[in-house]
């Protein structure tokens, strides 16, 4: 069975604090807004992308 991601969405209380985590470990962002949604991090990855948004009351946790 082979698996794979294409898109990884991690929600932070510190958005900027994961991001500069996942910048030394070799991520590189920027700052994005799909429409209306909030301003988030993104980092695109051969084959895929990794997100950082910011963790509100109304969205689930990635906590787990």
């Amino acid at each position: 069975m082979n698996i794979s991601l294409n898109l990884v969405v991690l929600r932070s209380a510190d958005m900027d604090h994961a991001a500069d985590f996942y910048t030394r470990i070799g991520l590189q962002f920027e700052k994005h807004r799909h429409g209306n949604g909030p301003e988030h991090y993104a980092a695109e990855l051969s084959g895929g992308v990794f997100e950082i948004y910011p963790l509100s009351d109304s969205e689930p946790t990635t906590a787990g």
